[in-house]
């Protein structure tokens, strides 16, 4: 509810790019926690934006698409985001593999961001 209640008074493009933004942060600071208590923090922050982020989208899209395509618009956007839950951690766990963790992480931020 807090996500469309600021995508509705502060333009939903306005708050996705922000939520965006703070969502990546989140991700990169995960590279750099070095305590429970951090990595919880981080993991806070990272789920309030991607949930505002969920709502803003949503509400972007009702604006930008036509009435009779809203739907169709909202099931391509949810199952590109079901997707990235799926893919994203395996190849996340192999740049880690390949790298480390903090790499992999700050990698992941950065194609957030980009």
């Amino acid at each position: 509810p807090i996500g469309g209640l600021l995508a509705d008074r502060f333009q939903p493009s306005r708050v996705a790019a922000i939520s965006s933004a703070a969502s990546a942060l989140a991700v990169g600071m995960l590279a750099f926690t070095r305590s429970q208590r951090g990595y919880i923090a981080c993991l806070a922050l990272w789920d309030v934006a991607e949930s505002v982020l969920t709502a803003a989208l949503t509400a972007h899209a009702a604006e930008v698409t036509s009435a009779e395509q809203r739907g169709a618009m909202n099931s391509l956007a949810n199952q590109v985001q079901d997707l990235t839950f799926v893919v994203l951690p395996v190849l996340l766990g192999k740049a880690a593999m390949a790298t480390s963790y903090s790499v992999a992480l700050m990698l992941c931020a950065g194609l957030m961001i980009g």
